[in-house]
């Protein structure tokens, strides 16, 4: 029996998903930008899973419409697909890539094919071992395998084995990582690894496929337990966040903590469309930066630090600036040049995306990532 699409089907666009890309940019900019506390994970977790919930939405409905319609190419759905995710992903990704290796010397030569292949998360694990004002691409790198690796099995599998695999591939990694954490492996390698960051992504696709009445999802989209969940993991996150840095490593218990904690946040935005929670997510402002902050996590770590702007024009009095004042003067530079990015820049190619199949009748929530 094929499996109906979650009541909220009917949405073509997940109210409360551009606050949570928001909150989850200014995470990541806090980390960068003010303190390494960790903080920055958070965000780039929750990224995973809004962006697993989303883009199998759009699979699964490509996967319907190949389905109802006779005579429909499979390859030629996987190849809309990509094209449309590299029209939203690729033009400014490689702008800065060239502009950097281009114009600049922040990274070594030999990073370049990483970085141009997506595959800079392999180069920072393997070669460099350390992170650089461009290393938080490492997360588009994770983007751009899954895209690679599981939408063409979302494509060609039946839609009514999109769980069932889905569920398959978050056990799948969450045991790989698990079982390699015991093993004499490098931690931070570990840790930018896809099957980390893919067990987030699966769980966020799982969030967008499961059924109101499915007794695990049922208990995931309680406030209560969303509420529990998000309180037990900032506890126990920050209780042992002195344990551990980039470079030994995320305990197991705050990345089991973490799944479970961004797995119902996405989950329960998304059942609770009417929520005062939400109401506030759609907010003007945290919507404004949702809908840029892709831009904004690609720019922001390039706007020079105090420091910098001191050695390079030779202004001791730079560093007399506070440095409250300065981190805000970085925060609006970085959503100034992200604003203008997405205005005259980025649109232009999202103009061009082919529209997918329409399918009614079938059609998932969350497809307009």
């Amino acid at each position: 029996m094929e499996e109906s699409p979650s009541h909220a089907a009917s949405a073509s666009r997940v109210r409360g998903f551009d606050g949570l890309r928001a909150l989850s940019a200014l995470l990541v900019f806090s980390e960068h930008k003010i303190r390494d506390v960790g903080a920055g994970a958070i965000g780039v977790w929750v990224f995973f899973c809004l962006s697993g919930y989303l883009i199998v939405g759009i699979l699964q409905r490509a996967r319907h419409g190949l389905e109802l319609t006779p005579h429909a190419s499979a390859p030629r759905a996987l190849l809309d697909f990509w094209r449309n995710r590299a029209l939203r992903i690729l033009p400014i990704y490689y702008l800065v890539v060239f502009a950097i290796f281009g114009l600049t010397h922040l990274e070594n030569a030999r990073g370049f094919p990483y970085y141009f292949f997506y595959l800079q998360n392999f180069y920072i694990a393997f070669v460099t071992h350390q992170w650089s004002p461009t290393t938080h691409f490492w997360s588009l790198a994770i983007e751009q395998q899954f895209y690679v690796l599981v939408a063409p099995l979302l494509i060609f599998l039946s839609a009514r084995l999109h769980k069932r695999f889905l569920a398959l591939l978050l056990m799948l990694c969450v045991g790989f990582t698990l079982v390699a954490r015991h093993l004499p492996w490098d931690p931070m390698a570990l840790s930018l690894m896809p099957p980390e960051s893919f067990a987030f992504i699966a769980l966020g696709g799982i969030a967008c496929l499961a059924q109101a009445h499915d007794p695990i999802f049922g208990v995931l989209t309680r406030g209560a337990f969303a509420l529990a969940s998000g309180v037990v993991f900032v506890t126990v996150f920050v209780l042992t966040r002195a344990s551990y840095d980039s470079h030994t490593g995320t305990p197991e218990s705050i990345y089991l903590l973490g799944l479970l904690a961004c797995g119902s946040l996405v989950a329960w935005t998304a059942q609770k469309q009417g929520s005062l929670a939400v109401r506030m997510l759609e907010l003007a402002p945290l919507r404004w930066l949702g809908t840029i902050s892709y831009g904004f996590y690609v720019y922001h770590p390039l706007v020079p630090e105090r420091w910098r702007v001191a050695r390079w024009f030779s202004a001791d009095w730079v560093n007399a600036i506070p440095a409250v004042v300065w981190v805000t003067l970085e925060l609006a530079a970085a959503l100034t040049i992200a604003h203008l990015s997405w205005v005259y820049f980025e649109r232009r190619f999202l103009s061009l995306k082919k529209k997918s199949p329409k399918a009614p009748a079938l059609q998932v929530q969350g497809v307009t990532e």
